[in-house]
């Protein structure tokens, strides 16, 4: 196997991710994800719009048969570099599509780019964030809450604030910011947990002290998804609806802790020493499904993994 440097962050990242469980296979799919959410509880997921395994030339017409507005996505990326959230306006050559920074693309170089998605690709609805989390992004986008948990207990939160180098994308990948919260919703950034200390404010807003709106609801809903599965850790993705309802995006089983403190760590390690075990109700819920097990096996094999960190970090991707 080849030795994985430390540039190719991407394929090993993945390779970490690679399917044991059952459990694990549902949660690295975000198809599979929503669709377990919605079959085992009541919490709210964004609406599935279309899943695309076709070619390449295909792509203009799937495009064509989607809502004005819509987000496209890789069912297995991750770190939020296989999003692309679009708007459709015409042109005069044809329709062209706008991301939340304004960014044009016309529909030849949307193809390239959605090309080089790994398959399956997929379309949802867009979600927004409650006015008062949308008003710290430089355009209005999402806000995405990471809830940790260990057990059902809220360990620690990260509130991930686009920005304008994010170009209106809520991933700290892409540049967006990352802010801790306590268990009781407040943000904190100078939180113990965090490595790097965030600014107290953010576009001439208070950040430091700001307490996530329909707190109690969120924590509740998520905590419903944790349950569901028995990992020990259960990170759980979303953001607070305008309606004041939790939307979920996304599950992980694997605890990114790059971006927390000694103190951070040692108490993450410590949390999961004490938890009890779980009785999750995912791995009995696929067998239910096998509609979806050409998703759930689905693997990538290594050379892929590995050209696609190779062209990020030649800066291949189109810009």
């Amino acid at each position: 196997m080849a030795i994985l440097r430390r540039s190719n962050w991407l394929a090993r990242r993945l390779m970490t991710a690679t399917v044991v469980t059952p459990e694990r296979a549902v949660a690295r799919n975000k198809l599979v994800t929503s669709a377990a959410i919605g079959d085992l509880s009541d919490v709210r997921t964004p609406r599935l719009l279309s899943v695309f395994w076709d070619s390449r030339p295909i792509i203009p017409r799937w495009l064509g048969t989607l809502p004005a507005e819509f987000v496209v996505k890789s069912a297995v990326s991750s770190v939020g570099r296989q999003v692309c959230v679009l708007r459709r306006q015409p042109g005069d050559g044809g329709d062209v599509y706008l991301e939340p920074d304004g960014r044009v693309w016309a529909m030849a170089d949307l193809k390239t780019r959605i090309a080089r998605m790994p398959r399956p690709i997929f379309a949802e609805e867009i979600v927004l964030s409650h006015p008062e989390l949308g008003a710290l992004s430089p355009h209005g986008t999402l806000c995405d809450l990471r809830l940790h948990f260990v057990g059902t207990n809220l360990v620690v939160g990260r509130c991930r604030i686009p920005t304008r180098r994010s170009r209106g994308y809520g991933n700290v990948g892409r540049g967006a910011l990352g802010v801790c919260f306590h268990p009781d919703g407040r943000l904190d950034t100078n939180h113990p947990f965090a490595r790097l200390q965030a600014p107290a404010e953010v576009g001439g807003r208070r950040v430091d002290g700001l307490v996530l709106p329909f707190w109690t609801d969120a924590l509740a809903e998520a905590r419903k998804v944790a349950a569901l599965f028995e990992s020990p850790h259960v990170g759980v993705d979303g953001t607070v609806a305008p309606d004041g309802r939790f939307t979920v995006i996304e599950v992980t089983l694997v605890p990114d802790t790059k971006w927390m403190s000694a103190r951070g760590t040692l108490a993450f390690r410590d949390a999961l020493r004490r938890a009890p075990p779980k009785r999750g109700r995912v791995e009995a819920w696929v067998a239910t499904r096998p509609d979806l097990w050409h998703w759930v096996e689905r693997r990538i094999p290594i050379e892929t993994l590995e050209e696609m960190a190779a062209m990020d970090a030649a800066g291949a991707e189109l810009r």
